[in-house]
């Protein structure tokens, strides 16, 4: 067990010694730079990179900017940061990169600002009250020790704690410390994960699902880049269609993937990516696929569930077709068809019915609407569109 107060020591430091951490787990970045080399550690460019990444992806809040300008900076709630051996003075902010990012947006943001605006005040009252800034230094001089107390100090703070990380970056810092103490990378070594769930704080079930999840990613991510559409990538998020099938005995048992696999089979892969990725995750693309969000892949076995009952006599199920994309049936569109079925009603009744009712519409009536009925009327298109290119195939 780490006793924090052993290890640490507090001191004020100029803000301009601190430097926010590329490393940062919370980014989820595959590929780091590490803690080693101080110049890189403190590269200009590499900070830049930094910091854009927080914007990117919204780790920077108004709330906490407005916090700041209002009450003022938290002198109780300290960064932690590590002082590398090779460049004394430098600080990399292990834990609190969100608020330090946050007083580096407010610091430009200020270099723009006219005096005579309304905000100005309390903005040079934030950044002369933060030239100095009280911190927890971790005084471990060596980077695999430090790391190992930096991953104690951020499971007890968040991975177990009440502020929720982003599931891949999560996944994928576990995976880190799952090999440095070990792991296996061609198949889960379960005893090196129950070691990784003890430091994390979490259960071997779940350290051994966030393994899995991340290491069939990347491979997945890895085999088909270049099999997506122009203008395409995968993202960190995408991970949720992974966690989705894992999470499902049903689905498990249809991409074949047992608790300690690491990677998909090569027609597994193909499976996900067809019903998922094949026509691309961007926009009105999306919505043509199979399964256009992780949670729809749900719906399978909810279809599946109804085919089964006795007196359904259904085969809804049945009627997606991973093996080919192109004429396949989507799967909400297959769901609609279960619940006209579940409720009595046939496709064309619901048809017939939305013509006709679509005919007592008054033109003169809804000119005040036009706008957003325009945006219906589009997405009835779309549907009609889909539709006949759907009984064209058959």
């Amino acid at each position: 067990m780490i006793e924090i107060s052993e290890v640490t020591k507090i001191k004020t430091v100029p803000y301009e010694s601190l430097y926010l951490d590329i490393n940062n787990p919370r980014f989820g970045r595959t590929e780091k730079v590490g803690y080693e080399d101080p110049q890189l550690l403190f590269d200009e460019k590499e900070q830049g990179k930094a910091f854009d990444i927080l914007k990117k992806e919204k780790f920077l809040k108004d709330e906490l900017k407005n916090s700041m300008l209002t009450l003022g900076w938290y002198p109780d709630s300290h960064l932690i940061v590590w002082e590398h051996p090779g460049s004394k003075g430098k600080y990399v902010v292990l834990e609190g990169n969100c608020r330090l990012g946050t007083l580096k947006s407010i610091h430009k943001e200020f270099v723009k600002m006219n005096k005579e605006s309304d905000v100005y005040e309390n903005y040079n009252r934030l950044l002369n009250r933060t030239k100095e800034i009280t911190v927890t230094i971790l005084i471990e001089k060596d980077v695999e020790k430090m790391l190992h107390i930096m991953a104690h100090l951020l499971s007890v703070r968040h991975i177990s704690g009440p502020v929720a990380w982003k599931p891949h970056a999560r996944n994928m810092y576990i995976v880190e410390r799952y090999t440095m103490l070990g792991g296996n990378l061609d198949e889960i070594d379960m005893k090196t994960v129950r070691d990784s769930a003890l430091q994390f704080g979490v259960s071997t079930k779940a350290a051994r699902s966030s393994i899995q999840n991340a290491l069939i990613y990347e491979d997945f991510k890895r085999n088909f880049t270049h099999k997506l559409p122009d203008n395409n990538q995968f993202s960190p998020e995408d991970q949720q269609f992974i966690e989705q099938i894992s999470s499902s005995l049903f689905l498990k048992e249809k991409f074949g993937l047992e608790n300690l696999d690491v990677k998909f089979t090569e027609e597994a892969a193909e499976l996900l990516f067809n019903g998922s990725f094949y026509f691309g995750r961007n926009n009105d693309e999306r919505e043509r696929n199979i399964f256009p969000t992780a949670k729809s892949w749900k719906k399978w076995k909810e279809l599946s569930d109804y085919d089964n009952k006795v007196t359904s006599g259904t085969s809804f199920a049945l009627e997606v077709n991973l093996e080919d994309p192109e004429r396949s049936r989507r799967i909400l569109d297959i769901e609609q068809d279960k619940i006209a079925h579940a409720n009595g009603v046939e496709p064309l009744e619901i048809i017939d019915r939305l013509i006709k009712e679509i005919g007592k519409i008054q033109l003169d009536s809804i000119q005040s609407e036009s706008g957003h009925l325009l945006e219906i009327v589009e997405q009835l298109e779309a549907k009609v569109t889909y539709l006949k290119r759907q009984l064209a195939k058959n």
